[in-house]
């Protein structure tokens, strides 16, 4: 890589952020995957999906 021998990929990204009453508490980059989870055992948790900032959908889950 030194010698400028590599080759160079392009890769999707995920952003994750946290709020809470409109106000961000976190912003999480992933390759994968993004976890969920309350911190507690069996919490109702409520999410919005946005692809690219345009809103994709909401969901409540029992974590």
């Amino acid at each position: 890589m030194l010698e400028g021998r590599y080759i160079s990929e392009k890769r999707f990204l995920l952003e994750a952020q946290v709020c809470q009453q409109d106000r961000q508490k976190r912003i999480s980059t992933a390759i994968n995957e993004v976890v969920l989870h309350p911190g507690k055992v069996a919490h109702m948790i409520e999410f919005e999906v946005y692809i690219d900032e345009t809103f994709a959908f909401s969901q409540r889950s029992m974590v």
